[in-house]
């Protein structure tokens, strides 16, 4: 967030409102020993909540930065 928008998309520029979006895989049917599965350690809500915060302390000096996930569990 910080090195992607802040300080690539946002840096001056003359939009200082800036979505971070992430898409949240996480699926109980995956296989244990896939990698992909071991990677994905927090719930989607402790997700949200560190994003939300982190997003929070970047909208400084003007910027208004949110953050967003999508839930593409199936």
């Amino acid at each position: 967030m910080q090195s992607q928008l802040v300080e690539r998309y946002l840096a001056d520029n003359q939009c200082q409102h800036g979505l971070y979006l992430v898409g949240y895989y996480y699926c109980d049917s995956w296989d244990d020993e896939d990698y992909r599965k071991k990677q994905c350690r927090e719930d989607m809500d402790t997700i949200v909540n560190k994003l939300k915060v982190q997003a929070e302390a970047m909208s400084v000096s003007g910027k208004v930065i949110v953050a967003r996930i999508l839930d593409l569990r199936f």
